[in-house]
């Protein structure tokens, strides 16, 4: 099948772009210099993260931008500044003598510091640092007892490090794993305590006051989901042996790229999405060819979808935007969902990942010369069948797999994210949304612990329960807190047991002393 191929390569960075995503260039002038004006806003230091909306504002700036730029546009934030906050984390890092190092934080201070070690050191990592002689590396992020503790079934916790990484400590997920690690190590656990945080911050505060090894800090305008360029990486970074200052200068080097008016990589792809989904809504689909690209997919997906699905504009029109993000690595997760894309419902595009120049060794394989051809077949294939289909995809090629090159991406995609926040008129820097399940969550806490304290003998449904003790909540929920009790009971501060049976329909449950 014939098509008319977009194509942008860009000689310095040794990136390229090929689709079959068209756009209207004219149509998109004036969005253009409201993109490139919203980048200005940000690196100049101004309060972009508001609307007129209060509850989808957090009225501050952002500033993700300013820790790689070379130019220092805002006071104490700039590439130069980054390099030596590295410097001595690096230093930090080299003079511990720790066998593990467990590192505490959930979203942007967990999937970023992740996704690099894994796209560097392969799902093995850990026998990659054990060859190296440097510590285990560990991520505890949800609040799942089964997992927190067969972590610490298998380490030391004598001998670990956990590093809380949290803006203000108060995250409830971070916070529980922090106090429940620091109560397995008993007295003196400061000396198994760093922190990455926020001056002035709760965690701060803890961290000071308790004399904890290590304190390193990062800025409250720099968002969870875009703090990849901070010390919220540079610390895992450290105790992985990765050159973080050049995974930032790239990230340096494609903000350079996407600050231009005219060959901006960043505006033809968001041109690209916007025309789509203007068209029809639509899910983007990445596949990185490369299983250095395992969980990049999933880093995106917490970028765009955090930033872009917003209900109100600037102005407070409800609008409700969006763009649905999941993914993974070819071949294997095509075997998932490629027969839908190919056949199926026409709703999504796929963007595909790849790096021009092989890291390692390549083998020979018959069919395709060598095994590294045989994925690049694959890669092809998928495209072509794409083609054939009338499918939308676009191929984004690096030069390799390296911390400067997964930076120029990483970079490119934030860009991406503002380009498209200002067409469409959004804060793409508040997350109103996670703060409603935060909150739920906390009502849910307060009723778990009510249940508890007045738990008291009594039978029947879960509406004649909470009369027999006195709650007035929603009854799915105390159903689910119930259901909990019983299955694990030895966990509640209680005397009462408890059973339940399915009859008509519904549980009975029987409580007792």
């Amino acid at each position: 099948p014939i098509y008319n191929e977009q194509k942008y390569y860009d000689e310095k960075l040794e990136i390229e772009l090929r689709s079959n995503m068209s756009y209207n260039e004219q149509k998109y002038q004036h969005g253009f210099k409201i993109a490139l004006n919203k980048i200005n806003q940000i690196e100049s230091g101004e309060l972009v993260n508001a609307t007129l909306v209060e509850s989808e504002s957090e009225n501050r700036p952002v500033d993700h931008y300013n820790l790689r730029m070379k130019e220092e546009k805002v006071a104490g934030k700039s590439l130069s500044q980054s390099l030596k906050q590295w410097e001595s984390i690096k230093q930090f890092a080299k003079e511990q003598s720790f066998k593990h190092v467990v590192f505490n934080g959930i979203g942007g201070s967990y999937l970023g510091p992740f996704m690099l070690i894994q796209a560097m050191h392969g799902d093995e990592y850990n026998l990659k640092q054990q060859k190296e002689g440097r510590p285990s590396l560990h991520f505890v992020a949800n609040t799942d007892s089964d997992a927190f503790s067969q972590l610490f079934q298998l380490i030391d916790v004598k001998q670990t490090l956990m590093v809380v990484i949290s803006k203000s400590g108060s995250t409830a997920e971070t916070a529980t794993n922090t106090t429940i690690f620091q109560k397995l190590i008993g007295a003196e656990s400061n000396k198994n305590m760093c922190a990455v945080t926020i001056p002035g911050s709760q965690l701060h505060q803890k961290a000071t006051s308790q004399k904890w090894i290590g304190i390193f800090e990062m800025n409250e305008a720099t968002g969870g989901r875009t703090s990849i360029c901070s010390s919220v990486a540079m610390v895992p970074c450290a105790f992985a042996g990765l050159d973080f200052d050049n995974f930032i200068k790239g990230m340096s080097d494609m903000d350079d790229n996407t600050r231009q008016p005219v060959n901006n990589l960043a505006f033809m792809i968001a041109a690209m999405i916007d025309t789509q989904l203007s068209i029809k809504q639509k899910n983007m689909i990445i596949l990185g060819y490369s299983d250095s690209l395992k969980h990049y997919y999933h880093y995106c997906q917490q970028l765009y979808m955090e930033s872009l699905g917003k209900e109100y504009t600037h102005d407070g029109r409800i609008q409700p935007k969006g763009l649905t993000v999941y993914g993974g690595i070819g071949t294997a997760e095509q075997h998932a969902f490629m027969q839908q894309i190919q056949k199926g419902i026409d709703d999504s595009f796929v963007k595909f990942i790849q790096f021009q120049k092989r890291r390692f060794d390549d083998y020979e394989d018959e069919k395709a010369g060598t095994m590294g051809r045989q994925l690049l077949a694959f890669l092809k294939g998928t495209e072509l069948a794409l083609v054939q289909n009338n499918r939308q995809f676009m191929m984004i090629t690096c030069k390799e797999c390296s911390m400067y090159c997964i930076g120029q991406l990483i970079a490119l995609e934030e860009r991406i994210v503002t380009v498209l926040s200002a067409l469409w008129d959004i804060n793409a820097y508040d997350q109103p949304g996670v703060q409603d399940g935060k909150l739920a969550a906390g009502r849910v806490n307060k009723l778990s612990l009510a249940i508890e304290k007045q738990l008291t003998q009594c039978e029947g449904t879960v509406e004649e329960v909470m009369k027999a003790i006195n709650i007035n909540e929603e009854p799915r929920l105390v159903e689910s807190i119930l259901n909990d009790f019983i299955f694990n009971s030895k966990y509640y501060k209680t005397n009462v047991k408890g059973s339940r049976k399915w009859e008509n329909g519904r549980f009975y449950y029987k409580l007792a002393a």
